[in-house]
């Protein structure tokens, strides 16, 4: 068999190697929508790549909104991995008294695979009081948008094990950041060890 060159050894050394993964995002819209729950939206990140982050994430309400002058606007509830810093809502109170979709943006680096976050705001347009399932009776819609720029949506179905519950879920598939190239020691000593 005839020998590798050295600029073979080199290619297939700094050739990166990845395996195809994916980022799973979960979504809940669960309860009453007052202001004693301020865990009525939430988010997990439920599986993915170390180097996978979430940017952005839309909601989208049709024939309804957000108040932003009502009891909150919005407020934030449990968070895991996540500080209240790392998150920026769009548009704030006091920019809008309401709107249609609501955008959440997330500090680089900061929203990471099993990271949970929770909010609640005011909902108006599907009548009072509601629960998660208004979500899914008006077909709400989340967007994902991950730092690498992928992005997907889906649309909230009722949950079958909770009434008062709706679900969505968004997979998008990634590539893992390739790992570190070789050292240049351990490079000159695999470049050794082929001359003897």
């Amino acid at each position: 068999m005839k020998p590798l060159t050295t600029a073979a050894y080199l290619a297939l050394l700094i050739t990166p190697v990845a395996t195809a993964g994916g980022a799973t995002v979960d979504f809940a819209a669960t309860g009453v929508n007052d202001a004693a729950n301020d865990d009525f939206f939430q988010i997990n990140f439920t599986t993915g790549n170390p180097s996978d982050f979430i940017a952005q994430i839309v909601y989208t309400l049709p024939g309804g909104t957000f108040d932003l002058d009502g009891f909150a606007a919005p407020y934030l509830g449990t968070l895991s991995g996540l500080l209240s810093t790392d998150i920026t809502f769009s548009p704030t109170l006091g920019s809008a008294t309401s709107t249609s979709s609501l955008t959440l943006t997330f500090a680089p680096g900061s929203f990471a695979v099993g990271d949970t976050l929770a909010f609640g705001i005011d909902i108006d347009g599907y009548g009072s009081p509601i629960d998660g399932s208004a979500l899914s009776t008006n077909n709400a819609l989340v967007t994902l948008t991950l730092e690498d720029t992928l992005s997907a949506s889906d649309t909230f179905t009722l949950d079958p094990n909770n009434a008062d519950t709706a679900l969505a879920s968004i997979f998008i598939q990634t590539v893992p950041t390739p790992a570190a190239a070789v050292s240049g020691l351990t490079l000159l000593a695999l470049l050794t060890a082929r001359r003897r």
